[in-house]
């Protein structure tokens, strides 16, 4: 300490040396190993709170069921459910789909194709995500007789009672049958199509995953030795309004198709 006296004034120069210590708390717990991505990795993804009172990262899309989807998704997230086989995606804004989650796209939800002879070919447990439905694919029919009208027909949900009625475009011939109706298409009588000739066919069903008491489909169809491609304005009236949740394609006089006959169903946003 050092000091001086100024006139009456005592002024003192004091310094204070004051020693701090840092102490070092205990270490904290070592959190959980996150996911295995190596730099030539493709995998993608994500933070999430999925389980609720976690963060954690998880892939893009998540790998869940119809039972298991995040709880509390975000705007956006897609996942893949493995029991319905389809690709989903939260967009609750939409008001589509099933609590939020919609088709992002297009989906094959199902195929068939005869490896074997065989009377129907049909896919069900038609996922109800979609608002628009289409089956198609192409058929081959054993038929030895009639073969100049071979026609084919579809049924949905098992319904064989007759309840479809079609509008035929561009014959204008008007059907109420226990099916509807695709088309003619190639056969195998006298004389026979060519071996391997098939006839593709479409359908369209708009809103099928909502109950209606008339669902409409739109059909088109027909091959080059099975006579003249038509379009057919078909309407399936149950008893009793119902979603679509499966599609049967047959030959409208119960032979079997030919093996590499096939169906396809597609579901959309």
């Amino acid at each position: 300490m050092a000091a001086a006296l100024i006139g009456n004034i005592m002024i003192s120069n004091i310094r204070t040396s004051i020693s701090t210590t840092t102490a070092t708390g205990a270490t904290g717990a070592t959190g959980q190993t996150g996911p295995s991505i190596t730099s030539s990795s493709t995998a993608n993804y994500v933070l999430t709170t999925q389980p609720v009172g976690s963060l954690i990262w998880l892939p893009s899309p998540q790998v869940v069921t119809a039972a298991t989807r995040p709880t509390v998704p975000y705007v956006g997230q897609m996942i893949y459910e493995t029991d319905t086989k389809v690709f989903l995606q939260y967009l609750p804004s939409l008001g589509l789909g099933t609590g939020g989650w919609v088709l992002p796209f297009a989906q094959c939800v199902g195929r068939v194709q005869t490896a074997a002879l065989t009377i129907t070919m049909t896919v069900s447990s038609i996922p109800q995500y979609g608002t628009g439905l289409h089956f198609k694919g192409r058929i081959r029919s054993t038929r030895t007789s009639n073969f100049s009208n071979t026609g084919c027909r579809f049924q949905l949900n098992g319904n064989t009672t007759s309840v479809y009625s079609g509008q035929i475009n561009p014959s204008g011939t008007f059907l109420t049958q226990p099916f509807g109706y695709l088309g003619q298409f190639p056969a195998e009588g006298v004389p026979s199509a060519p071996a391997g000739e098939f006839g593709p066919y479409e359908a369209y069903i708009p809103n099928y995953s909502s109950s209606n008491s008339i669902v409409a489909i739109n059909t088109t169809g027909g091959g080059f030795s099975g006579g003249t491609p038509i379009i057919v304005c078909n309407i399936y009236a149950p008893t009793a309004p119902t979603t679509v949740t499966s599609v049967t394609v047959l030959d409208d006089n119960g032979s079997n198709l030919a093996i590499g006959s096939t169906l396809e169903v597609w579901i959309e946003m």
